[in-house]
């Protein structure tokens, strides 16, 4: 008997079983499988009760943390709240420039369609400051040389607003 468990000698129930290994246990003790309430055991395959529902007293304007449904990302562009939009993320939010852009020329931008920032600040999203391309290339065309890119490639220039 170890210093340790000498102290439990005269306890009552105590049985000097040897030293304790882990990975031993007696079987009565935990068995696989078994909880303390079988009626609230959660089983492979089983539904949560949560699964589907919303707490609507606590979504949108009624959450504590709502910032009048604009977010600033890390890298510094902006989002804004926009749950019907097609090409919204899935938790609702939509590229502050390309909404405005989209409200520039009066229909949705496609995924291949990119926004560029005249003056390369990522937050300033006034149409004067946002130009759309028909595509990457021709976005990455206009950085090497703005010379370089056809008219029928702008699809919308804020320049000249």
């Amino acid at each position: 008997m170890t210093k340790q468990t000498s102290w439990l000698k005269g306890k009552k129930g105590y049985t000097n079983k040897g030293s304790f290994k882990k990975g031993h246990h007696s079987k009565a003790e935990f068995k696989k499988g078994q909880h303390c309430s079988p009626a609230t055991e959660f089983k492979k395959g089983m539904i949560p009760w949560s699964k589907g529902k919303k707490c609507p007293q606590l979504s949108g304007k009624n959450n504590p943390h709502w910032k009048g449904g604009k977010l600033l990302r890390k890298d510094g562009y902006m989002f804004i709240y926009s749950v019907n939009h097609p090409f919204a993320s899935a938790t609702g939010y939509v590229l502050e420039h390309r909404l405005i852009v989209e409200k520039q020329i009066g229909r949705y931008l496609t995924k291949n369609e990119v926004v560029h920032h005249v003056n390369e600040i990522k937050n300033d999203n006034r149409p004067k400051n946002l130009m759309a391309f028909v595509s990457n290339p021709a976005h990455k065309r206009f950085h090497h040389n703005p010379d370089n890119v056809k008219p029928k490639e702008i699809i919308f220039d804020g320049r000249n607003l």
